[in-house]
């Protein structure tokens, strides 16, 4: 049985790891491996009142700006594998770029704003005053505004690009955003989004967590956004798809979800499926 949180126990979510593991076995043709699998799932359930085990996964939510005022002091400190699997992606759509100013939404602590100002004049915008102070020492050559996605405190057509990265999951709908985005934008410049993809919130149940300075952590609630949803807002904001991209989730991340107990089947389970989600887009 499930805690009263209404959330899986570990060994649960383990459980539930071993089981996509023998689907996507199935799928390859190679099920050498299934066996062992069955035997981790058997031993798995019949110890799933073990302390670890037994933990429950549930989190405290967190509001997304209190949340990432928390979060600054060490953002930038933990190794995030949902950026190392996207940002090699972004990057390279970089340096396609129109010449001019780039308004970086959402901007955190400014990670791309760092990437992006040897070339252009950069715009961050951030709701969090603790992320942005993070951002001003990083890149004290950008300009840093406080604002919300919602209506970015900047002109109608005065960006050449725009770019907004694992931020608008943290909305519930992506209409006001994405035409707020393709409004700073001008005639013939480049939107570029990235976000957690769909499979990694809606199947695999991963969210952004945090820790506060007394070691407890909460969670920023993250909603699924289908393809579907995006070209919906895409066309509500009159902007046109060039590229959409998925870079897959590498072994090493994968084995990372086995927390030491089912790396294995974390390996076989999600390897090579969707992490982010990034789409270039054009304002015609």
């Amino acid at each position: 049985m499930s805690q009263d949180t209404g959330q899986l126990r570990f060994g649960e979510y383990m459980l539930g790891l071993e089981g996509l593991a023998l689907l996507r076995m199935g799928v390859s043709g190679d099920v050498s491996a299934a066996p062992e699998r069955v035997e981790e799932m058997l031993d798995l359930a019949a110890r799933l009142d073990e302390e670890v085990l037994a933990a429950s996964r549930y989190l405290p939510a967190s509001g997304v700006q209190p949340g990432y005022d928390v979060w600054a002091n060490t953002y930038d400190d933990r190794d995030n594998p949902l950026i190392r699997t996207e940002e090699p992606a972004l990057v390279a759509l970089f340096q396609d770029l129109p010449e001019g100013p780039v308004l970086d939404a959402a901007c955190g602590t400014g990670r791309l704003a760092s990437l992006l100002t040897s070339r252009h004049r950069v715009i961050g915008v951030d709701n969090s005053p603790e992320m942005l102070g993070r951002a001003r020492k990083k890149s004290p050559q950008a300009e840093f505004l406080d604002g919300d996605l919602g209506a970015l405190p900047v002109e109608t057509a005065s960006v050449t690009s725009a770019v907004c990265a694992l931020a608008l999951s943290h909305l519930p709908e992506l209409g006001r955003a994405v035409k707020e985005l393709a409004r700073v934008v001008a005639p013939g410049g480049r939107v570029v989004i990235s976000n957690v993809h769909p499979i990694v919130t809606g199947v695999l149940g991963w969210r952004a967590w945090f820790a506060h300075p007394d070691g407890s952590r909460s969670f920023i609630p993250e909603y699924v956004h289908s393809h579907a949803d995006y070209i919906e807002a895409f066309a509500a904001a009159e902007l046109e798809v060039l590229r959409c991209l998925e870079p897959p989730i590498p072994p090493e991340l994968a084995r990372a979800m086995g927390g030491g107990v089912a790396d294995d089947a974390a390996e076989i389970a999600v390897t090579g499926l969707p992490g982010a989600l990034i789409w270039e887009l054009r304002r015609p």
